[in-house]
């Protein structure tokens, strides 16, 4: 496959989640009455916020030790963490619908700030993300670590502040 084909379809894909996304949480129609049996959901997305987070850190300090092995496991880790936290959200959601934020005064303009950069940062990410791995499994490592400088950070921050707006809910719904 080329890079032409392969980035089209990562464009394809990454507007494809994106747009579900979009749809399940503003445009489907809310059902009445949410399941408890979910209750559980958000705690695990944000743990499974915070192992993808270490698997980043982990895999960052492998590669920088020349710990190619270890580098490769802790961003395979990142990207199942990630993919668990995806299917966790969309399962949670569509049974849910959204969560309002009910915190008032200064902490309502932070909370807000926090989840409109993770939101447009996450839209951003995602297809960056699968082009860093297209690149190394295509054994493509300059492209690979350019493309990775700029995605890791970024997906760092996608991920904290994921944990960060689920704790922020659970004090403040």
């Amino acid at each position: 496959m080329n890079d032409r084909s392969a980035l089209a379809g990562i464009g394809l894909v990454s507007v494809a989640v994106f747009s579900f996304l979009l749809w399940l949480l503003y445009l489907r129609p809310q059902t009445a009455g949410a399941s408890d049996s979910l209750a559980w959901v958000p705690a695990a997305n944000a743990a499974f916020n915070a192992a993808c987070t270490a698997c980043l850190v982990t895999g960052f300090a492998a590669i920088r030790r020349g710990a190619r092995s270890l580098h490769v496991v802790c961003m395979l880790g990142a990207l199942l963490f990630s993919a668990c936290f995806l299917a966790g959200y969309v399962v949670y959601h569509f049974d849910h619908g959204d969560t309002h934020f009910a915190g008032r005064g200064f902490v309502r303009p932070v909370y807000f700030s926090m989840l409109i950069s993770h939101v447009v940062l996450t839209a951003a990410t995602l297809p960056m993300i699968l082009t860093t791995v297209y690149y190394a499994c295509g054994r493509r490592f300059p492209d690979h670590r350019r493309m990775a400088r700029r995605t890791l950070p970024l997906w760092i921050y996608v991920s904290v502040t994921g944990i960060s707006i689920f704790a922020m809910l659970r004090v403040w719904a």
